[in-house]
């Protein structure tokens, strides 16, 4: 199991189809692990992921939560810049150029490579898995890279390794 789990918007926002709202008490439990797993430095995200939580859907459940642990992430809040380059240098298609906003998800994997460099083992949580060719290659297609070689997942296989059972009953 890594030292810390980084998510991007895709896997906090996947809660919601892993878990509908007809089993809130089972999202609102799973939220308070991982807040908590936020106060002990083992989960985080960067700010870029924390404004595409909360910059429409201020009262969204996630962009709540999100505005709840902000202050509570310590490890690498805003990933070096050079680190974001360099990954921007090896997978520019990371990086949606059509797109009017920040994409997070160079900064997700310039905070997982920044940890790591740091010598915590880390994973990426996401939803992020297929490519949008010619514009964009998904965050898994980017952590593939042999020179960047982050381990990822999605929220299933996250909740499993932290014994969270997204199955049973409230």
């Amino acid at each position: 199991m890594p030292d810390v789990w980084i998510f991007d918007s895709s896997g906090i926002i996947d809660i919601r189809r892993e878990i509908p709202d007809t089993r809130a008490a089972i999202r609102r439990e799973l939220l308070a692990r991982m807040a908590a797993m936020v106060d002990t430095g083992s989960l985080c995200f960067p700010h870029q992921v924390y404004s595409e939580l909360t910059v429409q859907q201020t009262d969204d459940v996630f962009a709540v939560w999100a505005k709840q642990v902000r202050r509570s992430i310590r490890r690498h809040y805003a990933p070096p810049e050079p680190i974001v380059r360099e990954v921007l240098a090896r997978q520019p298609l990371l990086a949606d150029a059509r797109k009017q906003t920040v994409d997070a998800d160079p900064y997700v994997v310039a905070q997982a490579l920044a940890i790591r460099r740091d010598g915590s083992s880390v994973a990426i949580v996401t939803r992020d898995y297929v490519d949008r060719l010619p514009h964009t290659i998904s965050i898994a297609t980017a952590c593939d890279d042999p020179a960047i070689a982050v381990p990822h997942m999605r929220l299933p296989e996250f909740c499993d390794a932290i014994g969270f059972d997204l199955a049973r009953d409230p």
